[in-house]
């Protein structure tokens, strides 16, 4: 009910103005973008799926997964890359418990 001389605004629109879609904007944190798991259980994943799509016989879903698991082990690839080798422990035969061997510095060899 209306008071006299209270106007508020409707919040429906008229029939001659058409509606607007909603567009929804991504900001790239939606769950259909985020990637689930590391890239090496994505290449898994999607080489499944392609699989599947090959043999219900369906190329173009295939395609589309082979190129999605290629972006991945690209990913994983690089990765691999660009991280150092972890170094090399040698352990004397024989002896697994051995003491490691002391590697003198730049300091102690002047002393000698």
């Amino acid at each position: 009910m209306k008071q006299a001389g209270y106007s508020k605004r409707s919040f429906s629109r008229s029939p001659e103005r058409p509606r607007q879609p909603h567009i929804k904007h991504s900001n790239g944190s939606s769950s259909e973008t985020k990637m689930r798991g590391n890239p090496q259980q994505c290449v898994d994943k999607y080489l499944t799926l392609a699989r599947d799509a090959t043999s219900l016989g369906d190329p173009i879903s295939a395609e589309n997964y082979y190129q999605f698991a290629d972006h991945y082990y690209r990913l994983v690839a690089a990765s691999r890359v660009s991280r150092p080798a972890p170094p090399e422990k040698k352990i004397e035969e024989g002896n697994s418990h051995a003491e490691p061997r002391h590697v003198p510095t730049q300091s102690e060899n002047w002393l000698e």
